[in-house]
C-alpha cells in the first residue's frame, strides 16, 4: 500500500510539473526552479542566464499542415533542445510555441554564444512531418543574465522576453533568425 501511495504521488507530481505534450518542465515548475537557482546564484555570487525562445512562423505550420503536425513539431523541437543542452540546464515549454532554458553558472556572453549555436543547430535539423514533408524551423531567442539584467525572476524573464520580441520584430523585417540581449 505504501508503494502504491508513493507511485501515485510521483504520478501527481509529474502531472503538476510537466507539459503533457512535450514532457518538458511546465511554466509553473520553471518559475519555481528559477527562483531556487536565483537564490543559489545570489548566495554564491554566481551568474545564471535565461533564454526565452519562440518558433518563427509556427502559426503557418498549424494553418497549412494542421494542429497534429504542429504538435509533432513541438515535440521534435523539445527533443532537439534537450539533446543540445547540458544536464544542469533546465528546458521548459513556456507556453504555445515558446520555450525557455535556464542556464545555471552561465555568464551573459556564454549565453549569447550558446543561443547562437542552438539557433543554428535547430535550423540545421529539418523535422519530418510525413514521408514527403520536411520542414525547417527557426527560432528567435532572447537572452538575459543575473545579476546584469534582473535581480529577481520577474525582472530576469521580462528582460529575456523584451530581447525576444526585439528579435521577433527584426525577424519579420529580415526573415531570418537572430539572437538578442536586452538593450
Amino acid at each position: 500500500m505504501a508503494n502504491e501511495l508513493k507511485k501515485n504521488q510521483q504520478k501527481l507530481h509529474a502531472l503538476a510539473t510537466s507539459d503533457p505534450l512535450t514532457g518538458l518542465v511546465n511554466h509553473r515548475e520553471f518559475y519555481r526552479i528559477l527562483e531556487n537557482e536565483l537564490d543559489r546564484a545570489a548566495r554564491y555570487r554566481h551568474e545564471l542566464s535565461v533564454l526565452m525562445m519562440d518558433m518563427n512562423d509556427f502559426k503557418e505550420i498549424n494553418d497549412t499542415m494542421g494542429h497534429l503536425a504542429g504538435d509533432h513539431v513541438l515535440r521534435e523541437v523539445a527533443m532537439l533542445l534537450r539533446k543540445h543542452t547540458r544536464k544542469s540546464d533546465l528546458v521548459s515549454r513556456y507556453g504555445g510555441d515558446e520555450f525557455s532554458i535556464l542556464l545555471p553558472e552561465t555568464e551573459h556572453e556564454e549565453a549569447i554564444e550558446f543561443a547562437a549555436r542552438l539557433s543554428q543547430y535547430i535550423s540545421e535539423h529539418p523535422i519530418t512531418i510525413t514521408d514527403h514533408d520536411l520542414i525547417n524551423i527557426s527560432m528567435s531567442i532572447g537572452t538575459a543574465s543575473y545579476p546584469r539584467d534582473g535581480k529577481d525572476h520577474l525582472e530576469l524573464v521580462a528582460a529575456a522576453d523584451k530581447a525576444l520580441y526585439k528579435v521577433k520584430r527584426a525577424h519579420k523585417k529580415q526573415l531570418k533568425p537572430f539572437i538578442s540581449k536586452p538593450s
